[in-house]
């Protein structure tokens, strides 16, 4: 059986769709920009240690990486 990152997905729970992220404790909407991750060593501060959940060194090099991010700052 693949691990999600070997087929291109990680594994998240969601609890609710919307067009945007909303905060949990204040409900106000965020709105978000989508942009594609081009170089793979942009990924090396998004590890387990600070609360990501996967090794980027596992995922495919073929497989295309993109970010959600906070329209207002950029944070993914």
């Amino acid at each position: 059986m693949y691990s999600d990152a070997k087929i291109g997905g990680v594994g998240i729970w969601l609890d609710e769709i919307v067009p945007c992220l909303k905060d949990n404790e204040t409900g106000e909407i965020k709105e978000t920009v989508v942009f594609r991750i081009e170089s793979r060593s942009f990924l090396k501060k998004f590890n387990e240690k600070n609360g990501w959940g996967i090794d980027w060194i596992e995922v495919p090099n073929d497989v295309e990486v993109f970010a959600l991010a906070l329209k207002e700052n950029n944070e993914i």
